[in-house]
């Protein structure tokens, strides 16, 4: 099977983040670039497309799921002084 990896840019705007994923399809790593949250992801670029929901949530605010959100990483903003983490949330 074909790889690749691929970036999906994070708005933190919104708290709950809806992307279209190839099936199968690995979160890597989580990180700012060019001060812009950035999730990698390795896909199989020819499977289909599939809807994945995810959390952006800063700390110190509440978190209102348990094992179903799935840590993927934390980023900084402002020097620090803003820190955010994202989970993907699953359906089960």
């Amino acid at each position: 099977m074909p790889e690749a990896i691929w970036k999906y840019l994070i708005p933190i705007e919104e708290r709950f983040i809806i992307l279209n994923l190839p099936i199968g399809a690995v979160p890597l790593r989580f990180e700012v670039q060019n001060k812009c949250p950035t999730l990698w992801v390795r896909v199989n670029p020819y499977a289909i497309l599939s809807p994945r929901r995810f959390l952006c949530v800063g700390t110190g605010h509440e978190i209102n799921g348990g094992p179903e959100y799935r840590y993927i990483g934390t980023w900084l903003m402002d020097d620090g002084a803003l820190v955010w983490h994202l989970f993907e949330i699953s359906d089960g």
